[in-house]
């Protein structure tokens, strides 16, 4: 079955989350495109899944998380082949289990 919901997330340092998600998740990046001095757009593409990720754009009403004084209401699910070794190497690299 084709992917037919993509997530966007808004993030508050948005070179920081693709170096991360390139270094911990193995995800490729690409189409990134800068708008204002920031990443407008990038796209993000592991295990054949695909999510686009942005900074924040205040003048479009486009906030993280943090801004809004709140947690995420996002998460993922990962299908992949060693669940431990997946989890050590993001937890390794600062995610919260």
């Amino acid at each position: 079955m084709p992917q037919v919901i993509t997530p966007y997330l808004c993030v508050h340092d948005a070179p920081a989350a693709l170096d991360w998600y390139r270094a911990y998740f193995g995800a490729t990046v690409s189409n990134v495109i800068e708008w204002e001095g920031n990443v407008g757009h990038a796209e993000l593409e592991f295990g054949g899944a695909v999510f686009y990720l942005s900074d924040e754009a205040p003048s479009l009403g486009v906030l993280a998380p943090p801004t809004l004084g709140a947690g995420s209401s996002t998460s993922f699910v990962v299908l992949v082949a060693d669940v431990d070794q997946f989890v050590d190497r993001a937890v390794s690299g600062g995610a919260t289990l």
